[in-house]
């Protein structure tokens, strides 16, 4: 409500006020507080900005299809899928598989871009964020055809309801952890969790 009741006054100043919260909580790696004196995974101060960044370009496109909400750009559009190209080979999600020569296999040091840690949203996330909506703003126009499909419509619906979903999932989550830890875990109670997880969010989310 505050960052709505700030972004009415003036459209940057709701996402002004969210960016200074996110640098200073990632300078000092401030958290919100748990019992286990951790800290939650998904740092609240700094996580925060995400929302701040959706509403401010949700009110900057309105309710017309025809307005863009971000710069119509080749350039932009090539230096975005660089950067996802780039963030799949530095990450190079292959070394999960269980096979020696592939889980050696790295195209970059793990260490050339410093801390790029989940929990406080580092800018380096932040930026893949940022390139895959740009992308996917370029790519799947709001008027394209395929979205309204059913399956596709299905899927919106979960993104119409975002921070419900964000509540949902999280909760869901807990869960889920709990069940794998009484059932010992393994990679088929880790597919059905998952299973689950997203039909109660396909469910819930298209009530």
């Amino acid at each position: 409500p505050v960052l709505l009741a700030l972004s009415r006054i003036r459209r940057w100043l709701g996402l002004g006020i969210s960016l200074v919260i996110w640098v200073g909580a990632n300078a000092t790696h401030i958290n919100a507080p748990t019992m286990s004196g951790n800290g939650w995974y998904f740092n609240p101060l700094t996580w925060q900005l995400l929302f701040a960044l959706g509403v401010y370009i949700g009110m900057r496109k309105g309710r017309s299809l025809e307005t863009r909400a971000l710069p119509d750009s080749r350039v932009l559009l090539w230096i975005a899928i660089a950067y996802l190209v780039f963030s799949l080979l530095y990450c190079a999600p292959w070394q999960q598989i269980p096979v020696p020569e592939i889980r050696r296999f790295r195209l970059f040091p793990d260490n050339l871009l410093g801390d790029i840690e989940k929990t406080h949203e580092s800018g380096w996330r932040l930026l893949h964020v940022l390139c895959l909506a740009y992308v996917t703003t370029r790519l799947a126009p709001a008027r394209s055809d395929w979205l309204d499909r059913p399956w596709a419509r299905r899927l919106i619906a979960l993104g119409e309801s975002s921070l419900m979903m964000f509540v949902l999932a999280s909760i869901a989550s807990i869960m889920a952890s709990i069940v794998l830890t009484l059932s010992g875990g393994g990679k088929l109670y880790e597919f059905l969790a998952s299973a689950v997880g997203l039909m109660l969010l396909l469910v819930v989310g298209n009530l």
